[in-house]
């Protein structure tokens, strides 16, 4: 017998964070939170999350931050959204 074991991304959820400002160009309501979690899965079905990671984005200067980069604002928008 043949299983299908392995691990997967899955969908990519995004939103926009209105109220939160650039770090970089102090744009208000530019940037966007994007949450790609990873999957184990058995024949193409996700069982269970191994792990989270967030990201933002400046759609103004393009700037990119990694959630170590997040200021404490970014942090308490995420921080609502995630949970």
């Amino acid at each position: 017998m043949i299983l299908f074991f392995g691990t997967r991304q899955g969908p990519r959820e995004h939103i926009v964070l209105k109220n939160v400002k650039c770090p970089y160009c102090a744009q208000k309501g530019t940037l966007t939170l994007f949450k790609i979690s990873n999957y184990v899965h058995l024949f193409w079905i996700r069982i269970f999350k191994i792990n989270t990671q967030l990201f933002a984005e400046c759609s103004h200067c393009k700037r990119y931050y990694d959630a170590t980069e997040f200021t404490d604002e970014i942090k308490e928008a995420s921080k609502r959204w995630t949970d």
